[in-house]
């Protein structure tokens, strides 16, 4: 549980960064543990990083590290949020990446923590942040990609609207092998 939210939390049901299931919130420092714990799941990391990763850094340098996205400190590229359930547990993790504002394009990475999967967290954090995107930071297109064989994260791309721009056919080695990457884009204007 958060340090900063208590366990009796209730918000007005128009808080914005709340769902039916989901409550976003700055990740801070004491969520380091817990999301270096991640890295030891290799399935969960190479989904998410398209790689296998070296083994993890110690806590403690991860906690140093994780020092500077926590509490907003700076949000010019990237904001990173903490996924909470309504019971105020930590289940995962969603970044936003801004891209060019130019071009009004941004972008996201999101982890739902293994024994948490399969529970609409995913979906209703994406959500959010497709909100905040495109309603109150005026973009004009979020761009996704997925490996191919993460069906799961299809699935979720085509529930929240997003169309197929494309595949990047062998683009990554893992695993001994090849792998395609499927493009996705949703338009503010499909945004609902």
């Amino acid at each position: 549980m958060s340090d900063s939210i208590p366990s009796s939390f209730n918000p007005p049901a128009n808080f914005y960064w709340q769902t039916e299931k989901v409550r976003l919130r700055p990740l801070q420092i004491s969520d380091a543990e817990k999301k270096w714990q991640e890295w030891f799941d290799t399935e969960t990391r190479r989904f998410l990083e398209s790689q296998l990763d070296l083994p993890p850094v110690s806590l403690e340098e991860y906690t140093r590290q994780l020092e500077d996205i926590c509490e907003f400190k700076d949000t010019s590229r990237m904001i990173s949020f903490a996924i909470d359930n309504l019971s105020c547990e930590f289940v995962g993790w969603i970044n936003m990446f801004k891209g060019d504002p130019k071009h009004g394009n941004f972008s996201f990475g999101i982890s739902i923590f293994r024994e948490h999967w399969r529970k609409g967290y995913a979906e209703n954090a994406v959500h959010l942040i497709l909100r905040y995107g495109f309603y109150e930071l005026r973009m004009h297109k979020c761009n996704s990609e997925c490996l191919a064989n993460n069906q799961a994260s299809i699935r979720l791309h085509h529930k929240l609207g997003f169309q197929e721009e494309g595949l990047k056919r062998e683009t990554i080695f893992m695993d001994g092998a090849y792998h395609d990457i499927v493009l996705f884009g949703l338009l503010g204007s499909e945004f609902s």
